[in-house]
């Protein structure tokens, strides 16, 4: 009996050590493995090595080009959102969702990230997201909360106008487990929980 209670001690062990690890936002700007997600950047786009309103290591998108996102496995619409500035009244940005052209609504745009005393704010207009004119560039951060899919695997940041975008794609990358105590530890042990029981019975009789 006591060696039933010490294998049963060692298997609530290992099934508590196997717990998943919380996700952590990533905004990123480029190709890399971000936690337990993939992200390839492709299309007309390249790094911004620079720091501007707080956005680093983002990309840029200069006149009329698609700066693509592909996300390995797939993250939560809800949980995925654009920053961008240096975005002017001569710049047009718009999004496409897993290849399909997203319709923008008012509430998808937050401007927090301009300072009150800024005039620098972004507009919504024909679908696309633009800078005011005779203001300060814009900057903010676009959300999907219109009817999107629940996942997405594919963004792309559609540029339209004649100036240039700086921006990160900022998403939800939960931790990648650790291999040392896995399911199979799990399995193993509870085969071994049952034949200690089993030699338990064995001698009683």
């Amino acid at each position: 009996m006591q060696s039933l209670k010490k294998w049963g001690a060692a298997l609530g062990f290992i099934v508590v050590a196997t717990s998943s690890a919380h996700a952590a936002q990533m905004c990123v700007g480029g190709s890399g493995s971000f936690g337990s997600v993939t992200v390839t950047r492709s299309g007309t786009c390249s790094d911004f090595g620079g720091t501007i309103s707080g956005v680093s290591n983002g990309f840029i998108v200069s006149a009329v080009s698609t700066c693509s996102f592909a996300f390995s496995p797939a993250v939560p619409a809800s949980q995925l959102s654009v920053k961008v500035v240096d975005v002017n009244d001569f710049d047009q940005v718009g999004f496409n969702l897993n290849g399909a052209s997203y319709t923008l609504v008012a509430g998808d745009i937050d401007t927090t990230l301009t300072p009150p005393s800024s005039p620098g704010r972004l507009s919504l207009v024909s679908n696309q997201v633009t800078g005011l004119a005779a203001q300060a560039a814009g900057e903010g951060s676009i959300s999907f909360t219109n009817s999107a899919p629940a996942t997405v695997s594919s963004l792309d940041v559609v540029k339209t106008g004649s100036g240039g975008v700086i921006g990160v794609v900022c998403f939800d990358a939960p931790a990648t487990p650790v291999p040392t105590l896995n399911q199979w530890g799990t399995i193993i042990m509870a085969m071994m929980l049952g034949l200690a029981g089993f030699g338990a019975m064995r001698r009683r009789q």
